[in-house]
């Protein structure tokens, strides 16, 4: 139930949209559809001596007269007369009329449907007439007494209209299509088997630390994150920064791990920016870019890539040369350095942990922007021996195959999971007070 409201809050516009365009473009095709109009009429049947035929006749016998007289009416000579005085075809005037006898009553109620009101109220009064016309010639010969006739127990006076309005078939059509093109999106929110919320997560057995929204003017521009005009975007990173602070607290949290199933889902954006807002609480932080593959941790603090984390773990580089001071308060970098091919060894070296043990005295969060681990396996060595590793999952894109995998992986090695951030969430609100 509480998924069904999702949709409806998420798509509601589109729901709307959808089905006021199929109601107006209804409303303007059934313009040429003329309206239906009906008027009835009502015969009764005896016999010659004006008796009621119950009263002189066994009822098998009544019963036979009353389906003799209605199998009469759409008898096809009947039907080809009154179709030739009314300009209509047999079929039409087969389908026009409708005959039926009301229950305990020696009395037939024809109805007549056309486009026409003038034309329904011409074959209603004739029919009648031709009606007992042919009941006298199909019954020559036989006792006079025992001949059936039929009256007019009631003339049809007035005409009614029976078709829908235009304007109530446009709202019908409105509200149908309000019901299709919601089934529509829960059928495709049903098969997607993508992460949407924290409630997928749950389903999963996995901790969700928060929310982080790609949000206008804060993905090119870093800074853009302590601007007041995208304080949301930096609300959604305090979030995180919060519960990460809590499990410092709690578990002695200083290395973490930040890696991914796929690539493009945001990962080294929300790292640079977690350790921008754990540097703007006063913690000092150092940023290792762990992708010696494919770097980007260097673009968005705006530092150069010459000397990095790479040559430092082949011997070329000591470790204060590879330390660089971002422009933000308390954050410094250590980039990927040039690009290696042997990565996945070089991340498993020794120099690794002594690379930690002495950063660790000089800062209080150490973190790494490691390769997805969903891709290849660069990032094993770095989450198994961090305090902790967080999952980056693209809302809408990562699969909850794509978390399991991911779960499994990091517990393969005994690594400690501490959740999943997920991405790219739209913004639910366009404020956020203080």
């Amino acid at each position: 139930m509480l998924r069904n409201w999702e949709i409806i809050k998420k798509w509601w516009w589109l729901i709307i949209i959808f089905s006021a365009i199929t109601a107006i473009i209804t409303y303007f095709l059934i313009q040429k559809l003329p309206p239906s109009y009906a008027t009835k009429t009502k015969i009764f049947i005896s016999t010659t001596s004006n008796q009621a035929i119950a009263n002189i006749y066994d009822a098998p016998y009544a019963d036979r007269a009353i389906k003799t007289v209605l199998s009469l009416i759409y008898n096809q000579p009947l039907i080809e007369e009154l179709a030739q005085n009314n300009n209509m075809t047999s079929e039409q005037m087969k389908k026009a009329i409708r005959a039926e006898n009301l229950p305990g009553t020696q009395i037939i109620e024809i109805t007549v449907t056309s486009h026409n009101p003038n034309q329904i109220m011409t074959i209603a009064n004739t029919l009648p007439v031709v009606l007992d016309s042919f009941l006298l010639e199909v019954q020559k010969g036989t006792d006079s007494k025992n001949i059936i006739k039929t009256s007019v127990a009631e003339q049809a006076t007035t005409t009614k209209q029976v078709s829908l309005s235009h304007l109530e078939i446009a709202f019908l059509v409105f509200l149908a299509s309000l019901f299709l093109s919601y089934f529509i999106i829960w059928l495709i929110d049903y098969f997607d088997k993508t992460i949407k919320d924290k409630n997928d997560l749950k389903k999963l057995h996995i901790k969700h630390l928060g929310n982080f929204g790609l949000f206008k003017g804060v993905n090119q521009d870093l800074k853009a994150i302590l601007d007041k005009q995208n304080s949301l975007a930096a609300e959604t990173i305090r979030e995180v920064r919060a519960n990460i602070e809590y499990l410092k607290e709690k578990d002695k949290l200083a290395t973490i791990a930040i890696t991914s199933a796929n690539s493009r889902e945001g990962k080294s954006l929300f790292t640079a920016s977690l350790a921008l807002m754990l540097g703007e609480s006063g913690k000092k932080v150092v940023v290792i870019d762990g992708d010696l593959r494919s770097p980007s941790a260097h673009k968005l603090l705006k530092i150069n890539n010459e000397q990095g984390l790479s040559d430092y773990l082949k011997d070329k580089e000591r470790i204060e040369k590879i330390i660089k001071k971002t422009v933000f308060d308390n954050l410094w970098l250590i980039p990927a350095g040039r690009i290696v091919p042997n990565a996945s060894e070089l991340l498993s070296a020794p120099k690794i942990e002594k690379l930690k043990k002495w950063l660790s005295k000089h800062v209080d969060y150490i973190i790494f922007d490691t390769p997805p681990i969903g891709i290849i396996s660069d990032s094993a060595a770095i989450a198994r021996s961090s305090d902790g590793a967080i999952v980056i999952a693209e809302r809408g894109r990562t699969s909850f195959t794509d978390i399991i995998n991911v779960k499994s992986s990091l517990a393969n090695i005994g690594a400690n999971i501490l959740g999943v951030v997920l991405t790219k969430v739209p913004a639910q609100h366009k404020k956020y007070y203080y």
